[in-house]
């Protein structure tokens, strides 16, 4: 539990500790993580999903362990956003993103580097095989509600207009297109995809870091608590309820128990600042999960 907590798990967790010390001391401004988080959706998150889906092993997912990973993500998100809705008196978008924060684990940011640090790339892979799942569908779908709820009052046409126009959506449907045609990819797109995508990690944690030493972190109110509770507690408890339900198994299956006992995922928040959307409920969500689930990795792990 130590080695896993000291080698794969601090050193990512350290991003964000760092980005809220620097804020802390005045030495990042408050409008730094709106800046570095337009560059994080805008490039580096396309640049990072176009290379995972151009070079993804389609046919060798395992269906069986994507599904049932799925479920109960799809569970947590909507019970998140109806108690964010309805029991919180959230806004719609607001509403939308902590359940978004609820069900998207920081797989890509977090669980996927402690992942491959613990158990190399194979192990890793179905993991990977979740993040292309939602690079296809969870995420696409959270920016097409969101730009239809910013969008309220503005024709349809101009809606997904917008929506086909975002880099967001174009990185992994291109991405995809690539895979499934079956084409090659110029070096030097590739090696810009590779080197633009790894800084989507560190550029979210470090903003949320900021943004975090700007938030009173003695009252993180009932809304953080509860969408940090059904992300570490409820969301994992689903996936290993489920796991043990159906007949058989296998070391896929086992490992989504793994990565859905993460932390909210910091997209939720970079698209809060992209978008406008009170951002401070999600951070705070995110840093209670995030600190959680420091002990629930190591224990997983």
């Amino acid at each position: 539990m130590i080695q896993a907590l000291t080698d794969a798990i601090l050193p990512i967790f350290a991003v964000m500790a760092l980005g809220f010390a620097l804020g802390l001391r005045g030495m990042v401004s408050a409008e730094g993580p709106a800046h570095i988080n337009r560059f994080v959706l805008l490039v580096a998150v396309p640049s990072l999903l176009f290379a995972i889906l151009v070079d993804a092993p389609l046919s060798a997912f395992d269906w069986e362990a994507i599904g049932l990973y799925m479920a109960g993500e799809a569970v947590v998100y909507l019970v998140g956003f109806l108690l964010a809705r309805y029991v919180f008196g959230r806004a719609p978008d607001e509403a939308l993103l902590l359940g978004f924060a609820a069900a998207f684990v920081n797989h890509v940011l977090f669980v996927l580097p402690v992942a491959q640090g613990l158990y190399g790339d194979a192990a890793a892979a179905p993991i990977a095989a979740i993040v292309i799942v939602d690079a296809l569908f969870t995420w696409p779908l959270t920016v097409i509600a969101m730009e239809a709820i910013k969008g309220q009052g503005r024709p349809l046409i101009s809606i997904l207009g917008q929506v086909l126009r975002n880099p967001m959506l174009a990185g992994p449907a291109l991405g995809l297109a690539v895979n499934l045609a079956g084409l090659g990819v110029h070096p030097g797109l590739e090696r810009f995809a590779g080197f633009a995508g790894a800084a989507a990690a560190p550029a979210a944690l470090f903003a949320l870091g900021v943004t975090l030493s700007a938030s009173d972190l003695r009252r993180f109110g009932a809304a953080s608590v509860t969408i940090a509770a059904l992300a570490v507690l409820a969301h994992p408890a689903l996936v290993w309820a489920a796991n043990g339900a159906l007949p058989g198994g296998s070391e896929a299956r086992d490992l989504m128990v793994l990565l859905a006992a993460g932390p909210c995922g910091a997209m939720p928040y970079a698209l809060a600042t992209f978008y406008g959307t009170p951002p401070h409920s999600i951070a705070k969500a995110i840093v209670l999960s995030t600190t959680a689930s420091l002990f629930a990795l190591a224990l997983l792990a």
